[in-house]
């Protein structure tokens, strides 16, 4: 779930930075500078009480209802600019810190991009400021226009975690849309094998949410050059083994979820045997 985990990281950093404004994170809001669709921008960033997030306020009021991006040139003279934005669609939503969803962000050459939906004849308005040391104040081109999702398939294995997750998500920004998770299918429980001659028979009860197993074996504890039987039933006799070999033998459950094989968390314990 790197994807889940990135996010989260993403968004934990942008609430730790807002976790604890000063009281004058708002006032600038009311000189906000009103930027004209299409039209580049030069907003000037500068410090108030914190001498080391240069930020400034932008107004927009859009002609129609749709998804738009802002657009901030994030490299000047050798120096990177890490910029971060809030959208408020009003005045008292400001003051009451009632900020609106950001769909995405991208970078892309030497710009950044934070995308958001706007509604028709509603103004907003935009607090931005940047992380950066020893820079007070600087002249930044900002300009918004419209951005067209760009969808692909998207799913995340549940490997590590209790569930995965399959969708849509914008190749360009990383907003995601018709999200559902789906849980890993159990490990089979009650795991036998027993040796026969040539051959072994496994058994085991019925794992939730499985649809077929995964059935492994090898000379091998560390099942190297291993053989795998695909069993849609709680039973399986491997025949053909070689006589008076020890085998190690091992089981998983799977579902297939939008063509992708989902296993279950982890292996059974490891059977050791030894065939007639």
């Amino acid at each position: 779930m790197k994807r889940i985990i990135s996010i989260l990281l993403s968004v934990s950093m942008v609430l730790t930075a807002f976790s604890a404004p000063s009281l004058n994170v708002f006032a600038g809001a009311d000189e906000a500078v009103n930027l004209v669709f299409g039209e580049t921008s030069d907003v000037k960033f500068k410090c108030d009480d914190d001498p080391e997030t240069p930020e400034c306020w932008l107004k927009f009021k859009p002609a129609e209802s749709g998804v738009y991006q802002l657009s901030f040139k994030n490299t000047k003279k050798g120096k990177v600019y890490n910029f971060y934005t809030r959208a408020y669609k009003s005045l008292k939503d400001v003051k009451n810190n009632g900020y609106i969803e950001e769909l995405g962000e991208y970078t892309k050459s030497d710009y950044s991009y934070f995308v958001y939906k706007f509604s028709k004849d509603k103004e907003y308005y935009i607090h931005a400021y940047t992380l950066v040391n020893n820079i007070s104040k600087f002249t930044c081109p900002v300009v918004v226009t419209t951005h067209k999702h760009r969808f692909k398939d998207y799913f995340t294995p549940a490997v590590r975690e209790e569930f995965g997750e399959y969708g849509k998500v914008c190749k360009t920004c990383g907003y995601e849309k018709d999200i559902k998770t789906f849980n890993a299918p159990a490990v089979p429980a009650s795991f036998k094998v027993t040796p026969g001659k040539k051959k072994f028979t496994a058994k085991w009860k019925k794992a939730r949410g499985a649809k077929k197993y995964q059935l492994q074996y090898s000379y091998s504890k560390k099942f190297k050059k291993s053989k795998s039987k695909t069993v849609k039933s709680c039973k399986k006799t491997v025949k053909k083994l070689k006589s008076k070999k020890t085998y190690y033998v091992r089981i998983r459950s799977y579902k297939v979820v939008k063509g992708h094989k989902v296993y279950s968390q982890k292996w059974s314990k490891t059977r050791k045997i030894r065939v007639k």
